[in-house]
């Protein structure tokens, strides 16, 4: 979200003016109990760093799908899904 304020989350550019310094993106929460998707995820990603915010990806999977799928080829996935690659390239950063 570029700003406002709703229920349970706030705008990347509220926290830059509230002095904070990192934002947490893709908590297991919002993931599986709100159906955020990777793509959601990223766009938080983006706007956190675009408010110059660190922002600390969480990855991970439920018990269900760790017996189902396993947990390597589910965080490769949210992290496929997740990460703004344009950016993480552009910085030189490597996964």
């Amino acid at each position: 979200m570029a700003s406002g304020a709703y229920t349970g989350c706030i705008s990347a550019e509220m926290l830059r003016i509230a002095a904070a310094a990192m934002s947490i993106t893709g908590h297991s929460e919002r993931r599986h109990g709100l159906g955020e998707s990777d793509a959601d995820v990223r766009a938080k990603t983006e706007a956190a760093w675009r408010a110059g915010l660190v922002a600390i990806l969480c990855v991970g999977e439920t018990p269900v799908s760790a017996r189902r799928e396993g947990t390597v080829d589910i965080v490769a996935e949210q992290l496929a899904g997740s990460v703004p690659m344009a950016r993480t390239r552009q910085a030189g950063h490597r996964l």
